[in-house]
């Protein structure tokens, strides 16, 4: 008996009909996912200082501050941020640094950001840098050869001006000894511990810049004690013949003596308006008083008259 296999193969093309009906339904339900393009965006930077239109004068110490960021990167950091200026080229880098520097000019200042992608971003400023000028310094106390007595309280007064600064005060002005080193600051103080010398006083003003003027005076300290002669002339000689007992001539025939070291001095009547230059006793009462014009005084008491003498040439 013959099998039939038409039915088998009905079926087998209806098998196969259905397989391809399924795969091609299922191909055109499924959805294809596409990732998007990524998009790289640039950096954003600000300069907070210098501020736009700054000035500043030279040797100034000139802040610089700038920040950066990018969606991307995040924080933007070191060498990323490059500074430059239009004058002098590349001045530093990163957020923040300081430079005193700057040449004298009007600079445009750029901070240059770059991310990681190498996109860029740039802020400007504006900063001027003006010549620094010397300050003028002046001492009015003591003057220029005032003597002191030992211990004595002297007043050092003084003042500077600059044409960038105004008036600088504090350590900006600064006095100094030549002997005792540096004794004082600012534009007045009082000290009595200078040694017994001769000193010249300096006193230095320095501006912001570091610009400098100096002034210098000369005083005098010794063991010496001044003492009141009582008279406005001229004293050119003197002779003590006792630790007590001394006589003074000067100026317009002027005669002093002192009988207790100096306290007090007693005019004496010499006879003459002319100049006395010297003075000297030959023991404790005889004593000669010369000066111009073969002018000579002569007292046997002394010093209490004075007899003019004549000279023969």
């Amino acid at each position: 008996m013959r099998r039939s296999t038409t039915g088998n193969s009905t079926i087998l093309f209806l098998f196969v009909v259905c397989l391809l009906l399924v795969f091609t339904t299922c191909d055109e339900n499924t959805d294809t996912v596409t990732p998007p393009p990524t998009s790289n965006d640039p950096p954003t930077v600000d300069i907070h200082s210098p501020a736009d239109s700054s000035s500043y004068t030279e040797g100034s110490s000139i802040p610089f501050n700038g920040t950066a960021a990018d969606l991307q990167d995040g924080t933007i950091t070191g060498a990323a941020l490059v500074w430059r200026s239009d004058q002098d080229g590349q001045i530093g880098t990163g957020n923040s640094f300081t430079k005193d520097d700057l040449s004298v000019n009007t600079h445009s200042i750029t901070l240059t950001v770059t991310d990681s992608d190498g996109r860029t971003a740039r802020d400007t400023v504006t900063v001027f840098v003006a010549a620094n000028r010397f300050p003028t310094a002046a001492i009015t106390s003591p003057t220029d050869g005032a003597d002191f007595a030992p211990g004595e309280d002297i007043m050092f007064t003084g003042s500077a001006t600059d044409p960038e600064d105004g008036p600088l005060t504090g350590s900006s002005l600064v006095w100094e000894s030549d002997k005792d080193g540096q004794i004082g600051t600012g534009t007045s103080f009082i000290t009595n511990s200078l040694s017994h010398n001769m000193h010249t006083i300096t006193l230095t003003a320095t501006d912001s810049g570091g610009l400098a003027d100096v002034r210098t005076i000369t005083i005098g300290l010794s063991n010496w004690t001044r003492l009141t002669s009582g008279t406005s002339e001229d004293l050119i000689g003197v002779c003590f013949t006792h630790p007590d007992t001394g006589t003074v001539v000067g100026t317009n025939g002027t005669i002093l003596r002192t009988t207790d070291r100096g306290a007090t001095w007693v005019p004496q009547s010499s006879g003459t308006a002319a100049s006395l230059y010297d003075v000297k006793f030959t023991d404790a009462n005889t004593g000669y008083a010369v000066g111009p014009s073969s002018t000579v005084l002569k007292t046997i008491n002394g010093g209490d008259t004075w007899t003019p003498q004549t000279i023969s040439v």
